[in-house]
């Protein structure tokens, strides 16, 4: 059995949640009959918190979000 770091699990589950939600624009792009509106090429360029807002809109917990961080 392999030792893992936290920040190391960390990682491999924000990439794995990156590529689901990756997987989850493309298909929406195919069904769009107005074109892609965020393209595979520009996901891996948006800024980390960028990519953060767009994964909880798409897995709809931005409600849940904004909830755990009002003041």
């Amino acid at each position: 059995m392999t030792n893992v770091s936290e920040d190391e699990k960390f990682e491999a589950y924000a990439k794995l949640g990156s590529q689901r939600v990756l997987a989850m624009i493309l298909k929406a792009n195919g069904k769009n009959p107005d074109g892609a509106t965020i393209v595979e090429d520009s996901w891996g360029l948006l800024p980390t918190t960028l990519r953060y807002l767009v994964s909880n809109e798409i897995m709809g917990v931005s409600e849940e979000t904004v909830e755990n961080f009002q003041t």
